[in-house]
């Protein structure tokens, strides 16, 4: 139980500080490159970005990873969030969750997974026929 606690309370500050700092980015306005890369200084190779109501399945088939949706924060149920899951070597090392008040990832980024280096996106204004002020770089 004590080791559940200590890992909790790791990932918890980990998912602060990454949604912290892309909300901080992104308060900068239209134009603002968001590197995940310069938010989460941990070890990753691949993101994968998840919005509200992802079903479980997806979560997995997009990872790649049976039982990741158990890291996706009841996202299948949650429109307040996005998830940011870090892999590294197949392995979930870190899973986010996002406060779309914060910033919010743009249907055209959620669903599939990114390299570390292709994980760079733009602060825009939200399309008037969609959401998400983060989007394609």
């Amino acid at each position: 139980m004590i080791v559940l606690a200590v890992l909790g309370s790791i990932g918890c500050a980990s998912n602060s500080s990454v949604s912290t700092s892309i909300g901080a980015a992104a308060n900068r306005g239209p134009g603002t490159r968001i590197a995940l890369a310069e938010h989460a200084a941990f070890a990753w190779d691949r993101v994968c970005i998840f919005g509200p109501y992802t079903p479980d399945d997806k979560i997995d088939a997009v990872t790649g990873i049976s039982g990741a949706a158990a890291r996706a924060y009841d996202i299948r149920s949650n429109d307040g969030i996005d998830v940011l899951m870090f892999l590294d070597q197949s392995r979930i090392v870190d899973s986010v969750a996002h406060s779309r008040g914060r910033a919010d990832f743009g249907p055209e980024l959620v669903g599939r997974c990114y390299s570390r280096d292709r994980a760079v996106f733009a602060v825009r204004t939200p399309p008037s026929n969609s959401w998400g002020n983060i989007g394609p770089s």
